[in-house]
């Protein structure tokens, strides 16, 4: 992918979405730029490509969200036809693999389908788009606030292995912070977001 190939894909995207959308995927692309530059800059520009995607579907109404899983040949399980705000990730990544072939590959499709709910086991590419999508600066919950503050504090000049344990450290209090929110609103957690807090529990924890 190129910077041209880029510049492409957000004009066809800009095309797409309406404005308020439009606005929030721009800043999670920028987000995304700060956190390739810090983490992954050799994959700047499938990360931004990741970004300019991962919401293509979500101005579909949620009601609607079930029925065009199954038409794209999603399989859901019940607790996800219970959620259909979570859907747009699964069938934005089949839409997007449908309508921006050029522009996708295995991995980034991946984490478009796993940015709402993640996953045990995601890369760190998966995991960045989580988080440049719930920390973008339009975001003015104090929530999300407070995950990116976490993420601008990583020293830019330490040592990249340093700043990928921190930003370890990061995504594991953006989940606690998700996971607290939902535990006061008495929405039933999706599986995968269940089992996913507990492994990263495990797995940052003690970094």
């Amino acid at each position: 992918m190129t910077v041209y190939d880029l510049d492409r894909l957000r004009a066809a995207v800009s095309a797409r979405l309406p404005e308020r959308r439009l606005a929030h995927v721009l800043s999670v692309e920028r987000q995304m730029t700060y956190l390739a530059q810090l983490l992954l800059p050799q994959e700047m520009l499938r990360l931004r490509a990741a970004a300019l995607l991962h919401d293509i579907a979500k101005d579909i109404p949620d009601e609607q969200q079930p029925a065009l899983c199954d038409a794209l040949g999603i399989s859901l399980t019940p607790a996800e036809r219970a959620t259909p705000p979570i859907l747009h990730a699964r069938s934005g990544a089949v839409i997007a693999a449908r309508d921006f072939p050029a522009f996708t590959d295995p991995e980034i499709l991946r984490a478009i389908a796993l940015h709402t709910t993640g996953a045990s086991g995601m890369t760190l590419f998966e995991r960045m788009l989580m988080a440049a999508d719930f920390s973008e600066p339009r975001r003015q919950w104090e929530r999300c606030q407070s995950v990116r503050q976490k993420i601008m504090q990583i020293p830019r000049t330490a040592p990249l292995a340093q700043r990928r344990r921190l930003f370890d450290r990061a995504f594991l209090y953006m989940l606690e912070v998700k996971y607290d929110y939902i535990a006061t609103t008495g929405t039933v957690w999706n599986e995968d977001t269940q089992q996913m807090l507990a492994y990263y529990r495990r797995k940052f924890a003690q970094k």
